[in-house]
């Protein structure tokens, strides 16, 4: 057998990762290898190999360009802003960047070394990068006053507007066209403003086109009534004229009207003239009588002008266009011819009369107290008789008055006793209301015409009849005055008499002493159980005799006589006679007002009376007896008192009606 011989197989050492050292390459050969550094290295391949820094080489880049060294290696790379091969002799050159527009919008572009610039331009502003925006330059006014700014691109332009012009400085001044000739057309006006001018037709002239030409307006025919009333139109060049005729003034002016201010207007007949004027040769004059006045013809008052034109004793009467006289009141004539005199002028009466005019006519009428004889007249004035009993009991005088006739008159004349206006009438002369007509304690009675003194009974004269003394008839020794047991008072002209405490009966006749119950108690008074108690009124409130029915507090009732009456002893009442006299009879009596003491009960009205007084019933809207108590009357409580949806409102003595509230009209 054969057998093959083994074959060889070479080891690839460069599998092991530690052949070689760090950055060292592994070349296997057969049956060994090797280790090199790889490019940019250096050093021991099998130890390590290190980088080499070729950038510390010179001349490694071309000129400008920046070397990087890499691992291994190194790098050649142009600067921003260049261009070029970095290698290259001719190294790296200066890329202008503004070729390529980088900027923005109307920016400028501005090429540096190695990079550029991006600026706005002037009269531009934003950012140059993206966008430069124009500056208007016109916001800010910078041309002058008149100038019209006009903005351009990045800056701007000040013209003058049409109608200016410049004058060097930069102003603008206004172009007057108006002062160029014929600027406008004939008769039209030139109104020149900033920049232009206008032509107008001025007031009183027309035209389609004024720089044309305007013609005048004939007022007067183109308006209706351009003057005022009565006023005459007179066309000028330019506009027209108001003008007032003759005798007319204007009111205020005569485009407003024309007023008659003169009475010598011009006419034509009558009736263009005023009143009482009258047209002569075509103009108005005023007619006799009248003057002019303004406008009007006023009538001359001729009795103004002269007072004395009628004569004495005349009035002068105004009349339009002329005057008239007349005798005053009470005188007769036809003035001015004849002067005025009294009718009685020429008239002579004879003695004891007097001339008397009655309207136109005149008489002799005879004086007071004197008349004509109606058996002969001729005789003239006689006296008249007044105190004749034909004229009455006391002729023409009063009555109780004496008549004396005179010559043409008479008196009259009071006879004694008698006083008054003897002419009407003579009154007695009451003598009695003299003081001392009588001497002391006498009666005066008047007679008509005298009076006569006299005593009164009780009384005798003292020894003259005038004069009298009273006569005692309580110490008249022949004849008793009073009864039995009774006591006599004196009184002026008078006496009295009156029983004495314990005695009862009539004090002119006897005066017994009282034994009997009766008269120890007499009324009001009764006996009850051996006691003298008040007798009470009856179940009806009413009394016997003339009495009254009183009560007391507690509801005690009794019956007792009114004031003014006194309590008889059978109870009933009798009439006392106060007299309602007071002061001395021997010198004089006078009323006594017995109201001053309120004698009549609360609410009553008391009535003085000579000689006495009495108590009336209750004043209206009072109620009960008015000796006693008088008590309101409620009105209201009687019902359909006041009208329907009144109130009654009751008041002491009265009562009132009122219309409830929110309601109107008479309450009653």
């Amino acid at each position: 057998m054969i057998f093959p011989l083994p074959t060889r197989v070479d080891i690839n050492e460069c599998l092991d990762p530690q052949a070689c050292g760090v950055n060292a390459e592994c070349v296997n050969v057969p049956g060994n290898y090797t280790c090199l550094c790889r490019d940019g290295f250096v050093g021991d391949p099998y130890n390590g190999c290190a980088d080499v820094d070729e950038c510390a080489q010179p001349g490694v880049c071309g000129p400008g360009a920046i070397c990087t060294n890499v691992e291994g290696g190194y790098r050649c790379d142009c600067p921003a802003g260049f261009d070029g091969d970095a290698r290259s002799a001719q190294g790296c050159a200066d890329f202008d960047e503004c070729t390529r527009s980088p900027c923005g919008r109307n920016a400028l572009c501005r090429n540096d070394v190695g990079s550029f610039r991006c600026e706005c331009p002037e009269g531009f502003h934003g950012d140059a990068m993206t966008d430069c925006q124009d500056i208007d330059e016109c916001s800010n006014n910078p041309c002058a006053e008149g100038a019209q700014c006009i903005n351009t691109p990045g800056g701007f332009r000040c013209s003058c507007p049409a109608g200016m012009t410049g004058s060097g400085d930069g102003h603008c001044d206004d172009i007057n066209e108006c002062a160029r000739a014929n600027a406008c057309g004939e008769n039209a006006k030139c109104i020149n403003f900033p920049g232009s001018y206008k032509c107008l037709c001025p007031q009183g002239f027309q035209g389609r086109d004024p720089f044309r030409g305007c013609v005048d307006i004939d007022e007067c025919t183109a308006f209706d009534k351009p003057c005022g009333n009565h006023a005459i139109c007179e066309n000028a060049n330019p506009g027209y004229n108001c003008l007032c005729p003759q005798g007319y003034a204007g009111k205020p002016d005569p485009k407003i009207a024309c007023e008659q201010a003169d009475v010598n207007v011009l006419c034509k007949s009558n009736f263009d003239c005023t009143n009482n004027a009258e047209c002569i040769e075509g103009q108005c004059f005023c007619q006799d009588g009248f003057e002019p006045q303004g406008s009007s013809c006023v009538d001359i008052d001729e009795c103004r002008m002269d007072a004395h034109v009628c004569g004495p004793s005349a009035m002068c009467i105004n009349t339009p266009g002329s005057f008239r006289c007349d005798c005053e009141a009470g005188f007769i004539g036809t003035p001015p011819r004849i002067q005025c005199k009294t009718p009685c002028a020429d008239v002579k009466c004879g003695k004891n009369a007097y001339c008397k005019a009655e309207g136109q006519e005149a008489f002799c009428i005879c004086e007071e107290g004197w008349t004509f004889n109606p058996n002969d007249i001729s005789a003239g004035c006689v006296d008249i008789n007044e105190c004749d009993p034909g004229q009455g009991p006391n002729g023409r005088c009063g009555v109780n008055a004496a008549c004396t006739n005179l010559p043409g008159s008479f008196s009259c004349q009071c006879p004694p006793g008698f006083t008054g206006d003897a002419s009407r009438q003579c009154y007695d002369v009451d003598e009695c209301s003299k003081p001392n007509a009588c001497g002391e304690g006498a009666v005066c009675k008047n007679l008509e015409g005298s009076h006569k003194c006299s005593c009164p009974e009780g009384s005798i004269a003292d020894p003259d009849p005038r004069v009298c003394k009273d006569i005692n008839e309580c110490k008249d020794p022949n004849k008793p005055a009073c009864g039995v047991n009774a006591i006599c008072k004196n009184l002026p002209g008078s006496y009295e008499c009156q029983c004495p405490p314990g005695f009862n009966g009539n004090p002119f006749l006897s005066c017994e002493e009282c034994s009997s119950l009766e008269c120890k108690c007499p009324a009001p008074y009764k006996f009850m159980d051996g006691n003298c108690v008040l007798d009470s009124c009856s179940t009806d409130g009413k009394c016997a005799g003339g009495a009254e029915c009183i009560t007391i507090t507690g509801g005690v009732s009794y019956c007792a006589c009114p004031k003014g009456f006194r309590t008889q002893a059978d109870g009933k009442c009798e009439d006392i006679d106060e007299f309602g006299y007071k002061g001395d009879p021997l010198t004089g009596c006078t009323d006594e007002d017995e109201c001053a003491n309120s004698p009549c009960a609360y609410g009553a009205q008391c009535v003085n009376q000579k000689g006495g007084y009495k108590c009336c019933v209750c004043p209206n809207g009072f109620i009960g007896n008015p000796y006693v108590q008088c008590k309101d009357i409620d009105e209201c409580s009687t019902g359909n008192v006041c009208g329907e949806g009144a109130l009654c409102i009751n008041s002491a003595g009265s009562f009132d009606c009122r219309c409830k509230p929110g309601l109107a009209g008479n309450p009653f």
